[in-house]
């Protein structure tokens, strides 16, 4: 038992480092394509990806997640049930995505002329489709060694494919414009996905053969389909919600306010590779210790979410209170109306990242139809707070949903895991309350300028890290404690 937290713990370091490392690559590539195309082009664009999203979702059907749960499940006790779930998965994966490309290209007129009034549309959507037949192959790569819990792989692939596409975006982008930004992103993930796939293949997978027994070829397509559907509901929850923001921002404040949107959400998404290290372990993990004792999934949740509340908010806080000094270094004076917004994203991703735990804690237990009812509740929330917002604040109404939300939705999680998962998650209730009257203060403090409004910021985060270092000190060296054991392992290894 005393191994499992350790190989978590090395597990969520190694993602965090290449996330991190992706994260970074990702956000230079938002600023090379936002600095050159333009603020309201790069409306235009952030649109499409956001639909993009959505098709990449339902070709998805959950399946990445699936695959990743069975194989972490079956490896354990049958590795040939734990292989046929990879193979199966990465063709049903294929045939879905090929459709739904299809169909989102069939559709480019109804969606450029018709919703959005922008003809420009229909010619780059069937490159958008490209990206959606490549990044959910990409997709169901990344759940396959998530299941296997090849976490250097993973590492590697998180790692080349936005470096990969950095590269490639910067060689189309001047020449062919905002189609070579949809080119260089399949290209690049396509590349990636075939090599890792050729590395399964020279070991255990054999993707060549995957011509099975139809018997167990049906019972394994039903089983993953079974899973993914509830997950592809889930998302259903999330991905087309936060298009239908996205969308109703455009509509009514115009491409140029969604061109700020855009910059804030670059931000809050680079933010996001935190929770995503931490869950990208977690999950299988999670799967694992579900069929061996429940309060080893409560020890190992309880401890992951109340670390991650104290060590990440002094961060977060202090990348809040400088969100007028990032949005002009990053994107200058010209996206200079995002500051605010990106102060609320940031809010926002504080509470993503301890909900994205619990809600891998969910999913690794299965439960999965309780995960789409707690998206319901969120998706409801979010969008009533977008009609009422948005009209009223524009760019800032949307940051404001995105913040509200997502806090309400982590208060709900806490709920639903004491009432029927029995895990009792109450250690973190004083670092959540305090957070949010932090979080508050700080927001009319993120914007203005002059030697007092600094004073204020500065004065504002030392009063908050001081505290969150009193609350949660045993937090803070347990971390540093283990991070020093993961480093003399990493050197150990290396002699």
């Amino acid at each position: 038992m005393t191994t499992q937290p350790r190989s978590l713990a090395s597990g969520s370091a190694m993602m965090l480092l290449s996330l991190s490392s992706a994260g970074v690559v990702s956000v230079l590539t938002s600023i090379m394509i936002a600095r050159t195309i333009g603020v309201g082009d790069f409306g235009i664009y952030s649109i499409l990806v956001s639909l993009q999203s959505v098709v990449s979702m339902i070709a998805g059907f959950g399946l990445g997640t699936a695959v990743a749960k069975y194989i972490a499940e079956y490896r354990v006790r049958d590795e040939e049930k734990a292989l046929r779930f990879a193979k199966i998965g990465l063709g049903l994966t294929s045939i879905f995505a090929l459709v739904a490309g299809i169909v989102y290209v069939l559709i480019s007129g109804l969606i450029g002329n018709e919703l959005y009034k922008e003809p420009s549309m229909v010619g780059l959507i069937p490159f958008s489709a490209l990206v959606v037949l490549s990044s959910t192959i990409l997709s169901m790569v990344v759940g396959i060694a998530q299941g296997c819990q090849r976490i250097r792989m993973l590492a590697a692939i998180q790692i080349s494919s936005p470096a990969l596409s950095l590269a490639l975006i910067f060689l189309l982008l001047s020449s062919i414009g905002i189609r070579g930004i949809f080119i260089g992103y399949f290209l690049s993930q396509l590349t990636i996905s075939s090599i890792s796939l050729l590395r399964f293949n020279r070991s255990d997978f054999r993707f060549g053969k995957v011509l099975l027994e139809p018997g167990i070829r049906s019972t394994t397509a039903t089983k993953l389909l079974s899973f993914g559907f509830p997950m592809l509901l889930s998302g259903l929850m999330v991905v087309p919600v936060v298009w239908i923001g996205s969308t109703d921002l455009a509509i009514s404040s115009g491409f140029q306010a969604m061109g700020y949107f855009a910059a804030a959400l670059v931000i809050y998404q680079s933010l996001t590779v935190i929770p995503n290290s931490i869950t990208i372990p977690l999950m299988p993990r999670i799967s694992e210790l579900s069929a061996i004792s429940e309060k080893d999934v409560e020890r190992v949740v309880s401890k992951t979410v109340r670390t991650l509340s104290v060590i990440l908010f002094p961060f977060l806080f202090a990348i809040g209170l400088a969100s007028p000094f990032i949005v002009g270094i990053l994107y200058g004076q010209e996206y200079s109306p995002s500051v605010e917004v990106t102060y609320l994203m940031v809010v926002a991703s504080y509470f993503f990242a301890l909900a994205s735990v619990l809600g891998a804690m969910i999913s690794g237990m299965g439960r999965v139809w309780l995960g789409l009812c707690l998206n319901v509740f969120w998706a409801g929330m979010f969008l009533a707070l977008v009609f009422i917002m948005v009209p009223a604040q524009g760019v800032n109404g949307l940051g404001t949903a995105y913040a509200v939300s997502y806090g309400a939705f982590l208060v709900s999680l806490i709920v639903v895991s004491k009432r029927l998962l029995r895990v009792d998650l109450g250690s973190v209730y004083i670092t959540g309350f305090s957070s949010v009257a932090f979080f508050i203060v700080g927001f009319f403090l993120s914007d203005g300028g002059g030697l007092t409004v600094y004073l204020e910021r500065a004065g504002l985060l030392a009063v908050a890290v001081a505290f969150f270092m009193v609350v949660g000190w045993k937090d803070v060296t347990a971390t540093v404690q283990r991070f020093k054991q993961l480093l003399s392992g990493l050197g150990n290894s290396q002699q």
